[in-house]
């Protein structure tokens, strides 16, 4: 709370800004230098992406669970949904933290049910009720979660689940393929703080080619900030082909070998609008003494 209790109204000694929930008899004191109550706390550590029964979740990275009772009302059944949705380009990784719902035949009544996209009849990934431990799913950029329960069953906590937007993955190219890579968020700016890890595999005899034809990082000494570094060879201890920053009209890097891992890295100060690429496969010439 950044504001005192009286902040806007022309009397000072009327609250216009009041708790609704008073914690040990008392109504706790809320303003600039008073932090969140303590009826707040929990909340705030545990659901601090959706408290509610349902709906949209943009950030980057979070954590969500069910109301610990959906509501007061006396129907038989309950059901929310949450879409989750990350920038084009990147992924949605998901963590089962925790799940308890009542086993149904089927999970035909009770049970969390994770949908790859945001349309009714999107791919399931899965549809759980009964514990699976920690689970971890990768799906596309538009996830659907659903949740359904029996109004019997509110005493359980249902799920919790982490969710985080993450980049990366590996591209497997066929002779005479080429696959189109976009830094995330591209044509907008890409966003701070991201670390990308691309590991590019050409078939045998092969060897690989990216042209850039967009593009612009923001300029550094040494490429400190950010960057995009291809290294020839399946990791980050491969050897280093070019580190690259700033802006280029037109950047080509090519590899020797059939595996390039690509790395895309961005600091907090600065944005610009990232890179577009066509990644491409060559044959391996043998009368070329240089192959």
């Amino acid at each position: 709370m950044h504001y005192p209790p009286a902040e806007i109204t022309n009397a000072g000694n009327i609250n216009v800004i009041v708790p609704k929930k008073k914690v040990d008899g008392r109504t706790p004191e809320i303003g600039q230098r008073k932090g969140i109550s303590r009826g707040d706390i929990a909340a705030t550590n545990l659901l601090y992406n959706c408290p509610r029964c349902g709906g949209t979740l943009l950030e980057a990275k979070g954590i969500f669970s069910p109301p610990s009772k959906l509501n007061d009302s006396e129907v038989d059944f309950e059901y929310c949904q949450w879409t989750i949705r990350a920038a084009q380009g990147e992924r949605i990784k998901l963590v089962i933290a925790l799940l308890d719902i009542r086993k149904t035949p089927n999970c035909s009544t009770d049970y969390l049910e994770i949908r790859n996209g945001y349309q009714a009849d999107s791919t399931a990934l899965g549809r759980y009720c009964e514990d699976v431990g920690s689970a971890t799913i990768i799906a596309s950029n538009f996830v659907t979660v659903k949740f359904a329960r029996s109004q019997l069953e509110n005493n359980r906590p249902g799920f919790i689940l982490e969710y985080e937007a993450i980049c990366g993955g590996d591209i497997h190219l066929e002779s005479n393929d080429t696959y189109y890579l976009e830094s995330p968020n591209y044509p907008e700016s890409y966003k701070p703080y991201k670390q990308c890890h691309w590991n590019i595999k050409a078939p045998y005899k092969h060897y690989i080619v990216i042209e850039f034809d967009y593009f612009e990082l923001e300029e550094s000494k040494g490429c400190k900030n950010d960057f995009v570094k291809v290294q020839e060879g399946r990791n980050e201890n491969a050897p280093i082909i070019g580190k690259y920053c700033g802006k280029n009209d037109y950047l080509e890097v090519a590899s020797r070998m059939k595996r390039i891992f690509l790395t895309f890295v961005t600091d907090g100060s600065k944005e610009a609008g990232g890179f577009s690429a066509a990644i491409s496969t060559k044959l391996i010439d043998n009368n070329d003494p240089t192959s």
